[in-house]
């Protein structure tokens, strides 16, 4: 596993001078520049960068990655031919294990329901020119409008020049007493039927699904999974419990009239890894529930209707498909 580590760091090193490189066998990393750019709804001011893309037609060795790593690490090239030959194994053996591989700079590599690769790339900005600036967050400026200043009363040489204006005459006061009469009567008239139609009936309380509502956060036996970039890489992704804090789990019960089931999958730390999990969401065939904390947190999850469906089967297809650790919110 330690040489799997370096492959890809070196990977990630490469592609600041090199716009291809290939791991053989396996595909190639590609590099596409982008121009500077303001996004003022989103609120985000992103550098010239150059972004990272996977290729999965192109597996010819241009023998730029094993060169490097020989020379680098004082091996020889048939060491590591060897070893990036192990890696692109490994990265075949858990792609079609349904994993999600890990490359450290770069981003994440894992096979849809098509059994097909693909790759979502992390925001690394591999341009040298722009000293790999991130892209940054900024807020706009809320400012007070300046008020207009009061007109200036005139003079009274000027308001004798000034052309006299008709004045409209008020409302006679005693047109207002028929009108408070009458809104007074239907006042009377409204209390009069409401107290002869009585209360409403209440509906019978549904009996809630024992095991999943009404948890405090210190009962909850299953936690979210955080499917975010891990600080040590490696070729699966390992689940990362959030703070219990992080789910509202005291809010899971809803009334009686809703019929609406919540699966929550994960919490995520970064909108990219959150857009990712939202797509895999609506390709499943489940709505999608998604709620920002003030961490800055989305919390994630499944939404479907209780009536069609049986709550438990979708449970275990949820964590089937996307984290085994995934709990019935609210339904």
């Amino acid at each position: 596993m330690e040489h799997q580590r370096y492959i890809s760091e070196s990977i990630a090193v490469l592609l600041y001078d090199h716009p291809v490189v290939t791991i053989p066998g396996f595909g190639a990393f590609e590099t596409s520049y982008q121009s500077a750019a303001i996004d003022y709804v989103q609120g985000y001011l992103r550098p010239p960068a150059y972004s990272v893309r996977f290729n999965a037609n192109l597996t010819t060795d241009d023998g730029r990655l094993t060169q490097y790593i020989a020379d680098t690490h004082s091996i020889p090239t048939t060491a590591a031919q060897q070893a990036v030959s192990e890696y692109a194994d490994a990265l075949k053996t858990a792609l079609r294990q349904r994993e999600i591989v890990v490359l450290p700079h770069l981003g994440r590599l894992f096979n849809n329901y098509e059994r097909e690769t693909q790759f979502v790339a992390d925001s690394t900005n591999f341009n040298r020119g722009s000293f790999g600036l991130p892209t940054v967050q900024f807020y706009p400026i809320l400012r007070d409008r300046p008020t207009k200043a009061a007109p200036v009363a005139a003079t009274p040489v000027a308001a004798a020049t000034e052309k006299a204006v008709p004045v409209t005459p008020k409302m006679d006061r005693r047109l207002l007493i028929p009108i408070f009469a009458a809104v007074g009567l239907l006042l009377v008239v409204s209390v009069w039927v409401f107290m002869q139609e009585g209360p409403e009936p209440t509906a019978p309380a549904t009996q809630p699904v024992s095991g999943y509502l009404n948890q405090k956060p210190g009962a909850v036996e299953e936690t979210p999974v955080i499917i975010d970039e891990p600080t040590a890489p490696a070729t699966t992704l390992e689940p990362t419990p959030p703070s219990v804090a992080d789910i509202d789990t005291e809010g899971a019960t809803l009334p009686p009239q809703t019929q609406s089931c919540i699966v929550v999958i994960g919490v995520f730390g970064q909108q990219a890894n959150a857009s990712e999990i939202t797509e895999r969401i609506q390709l499943a065939g489940y709505d999608v529930y998604s709620k920002r904390k003030a961490n800055g947190h989305y919390v994630i999850g499944a939404q479907f209707d209780c009536e069609r469906g049986d709550v438990d089967r979708n449970l275990r297809d949820i964590r089937k498909k996307f984290a085994k650790d995934a709990f019935l919110l609210k339904q």
